[in-house]
């Protein structure tokens, strides 16, 4: 997932964009889930489960940026054409990993829709998260923003890091699986020793506590058990 930017070159559009809560994430879900096995006149009952969007017109050479995990409408009202550009956040990671099943069924959806292999689109977008959550480890710093962006990491990873396993040991190649498995439990005790954090900041145990070391700690605890992909 990522913020996309649009530069409208010509035309007028009309946006309807729906905040990221529970309701509409769940909503949204539900829907994915559905387009992807078949493909019926079913927007419009999602569309109006949706709640508290708002309104706003895109004019000829006006500039809108869209945040990751914001249900969007998009309408022309004449012919348009404009750029999207896309750009990915470390802010937004946390986000990612909590919204796994939203990624793993929107992919699902517009491979089915355009006929193409989901599987070689899952495996990037995997490793592509896997890349984002290790730049964020290690560009891990001693300022409060960066300690609040591993604390909030540190609260995903520990209720979705199951489903996130999962995906890697289905959609990753083994020798692959097992360098990803490594690496993460390395960068995340590098990124507390970098911020000065004496806390897992998945569980909070404290690392004084921990008589096998944070890494064969965080290996131990916090690569739960597979669960089922869907």
């Amino acid at each position: 997932m990522s913020s996309s930017t649009i530069h409208l070159i010509i035309g007028v559009r009309v946006y309807i964009v729906y905040p990221p809560t529970e309701q509409n994430m769940t909503t949204l879900l539900k829907y994915l889930r559905i387009l992807w096995r078949i493909l019926r006149q079913i927007t419009q009952t999602y569309v109006n489960a949706l709640q508290h969007g708002f309104t706003f017109v895109q004019c000829t050479g006006e500039t809108v940026t869209i945040t990751p995990f914001f249900p969007t409408i998009v309408l022309a009202t004449k012919t348009s054409a404009g750029v999207t550009i896309r750009s990915r956040c470390q802010n937004d990671v946390p986000s990612q990993l909590r919204h796994l099943g939203l990624m793993v069924n929107r992919i699902e959806a517009v491979q089915y829709v355009f006929q193409e292999i989901v599987d070689t689109s899952l495996e990037h977008h995997l490793a592509q998260l896997n890349n984002d959550l290790a730049i964020v480890l290690v560009a891990s710093e001693l300022t409060t923003s960066s300690r609040e962006l591993t604390m909030a990491l540190g609260a995903a990873w520990k209720e979705n890091n199951s489903r996130f396993w999962t995906l890697i040991e289905v959609y990753i190649s083994t020798p692959s699986e097992q360098q990803i498995h490594r690496r993460i439990a390395r960068l995340w005790n590098l990124a507390l020793k970098n911020q000065g954090l004496s806390q897992c900041s998945a569980c909070l145990v404290d690392g004084e506590d921990l008589e096998m070391g944070f890494t064969v700690h965080f290996q131990k605890e916090h690569r739960n058990q597979s669960e089922e992909v869907r």
